[in-house]
């Protein structure tokens, strides 16, 4: 049996926080620089051929959850590598401000 390991990112807060798709791409950024998909570090390499397999024959949106204290320049550099692996809906999940 395999455990999904979860990766605690502290979103920052948005009045308009998207929802979370089923058949999406969802990555983590991590505070400390990890670029995490199903719980597994893939770094930055990973994302291109990562979105390019899964996003072959289903086009699908590539959700980022991005730590609030995640270095921008990461993050700039993941969006990039998930366009360049054919991600057409690229968006940064957040949560809704109460």
């Amino acid at each position: 049996m395999s455990k999904k390991r979860e990766v605690e990112v502290d979103k920052p807060q948005s009045a308009s926080a998207i929802s979370l798709e089923k058949n999406s791409v969802l990555l983590a950024i991590t505070s400390n620089g990890k670029v995490v998909y199903g719980g597994r570090e893939i770094g930055v390499a990973g994302v291109r051929p990562l979105v390019k397999r899964l996003t072959q024959s289903e086009d699908m949106p590539v959700i980022i959850q991005g730590d609030e204290n995640a270095n921008y320049g990461l993050i700039v550099r993941v969006i990039d590598e998930a366009k360049l692996g054919g991600a057409d809906n690229v968006s940064l999940a957040s949560e809704r401000n109460n």
